[in-house]
């Protein structure tokens, strides 16, 4: 779709294609499609396919569904990457929770003791009641294979909600 810039009638039909694929193989992504702001005067183009990953796992989340891609896009922008092995911790009961995490691939299971409370697979997070809250963590997260996360900052969760009450 981007090279056809100078026929922006062209584009635009690309688009709708591209948009009716999306909602032929994943109606629920043809809806986060629809709210990506790639007419936005701050935004050229839409994101690169990592950022859009991203972007498109954080705006699945209950906590930012009804959010504008436009406000959730900061958060993504500024979120970071870690990767834990089988059996590391992400945190522990007691610990501070300065953050929370999106799980991108593989699984995490939250404990308390040894009692498994949850299991935590791709597209859900954790931790983010301890960020809500400013509580400390109120059990353990441990990874059950090589999970890779998105971890938000209690900060950037802070700001993109000063920035957009609607949060």
């Amino acid at each position: 779709v981007e090279h056809l810039d100078a026929e922006p009638w062209l584009r635009r039909h690309a688009e709708i294609f591209e948009r009716e694929m999306l909602a032929a193989v994943d109606p629920a992504l043809a809806r986060l499609y629809d709210r990506l702001p790639f007419d936005q005067a701050h935004m050229q183009s839409p994101p690169e396919p990592a950022e859009l990953e991203r972007l498109l796992r954080l705006m699945r989340l209950p906590m930012f569904l009804d959010t504008p891609a436009d406000q959730v896009l900061p958060i993504a922008e500024q979120a970071r990457d870690q990767t834990f092995n089988a059996g590391q911790f992400a945190f522990r009961q007691g610990d501070a929770a300065a953050e929370f995490y999106v799980v991108m691939d593989g699984q995490m299971e939250i404990r308390c003791g040894e009692a498994a409370l949850a299991r935590v697979s791709a597209g859900e997070c954790f931790g983010e009641m301890g960020v809500l809250d400013g509580q400390p963590r109120s059990a353990d997260a441990v990874a059950l294979v090589r999970t890779h996360c998105l971890v938000v900052d209690e900060a950037v969760l802070n700001q993109a909600i000063e920035d957009s009450p609607p949060l």
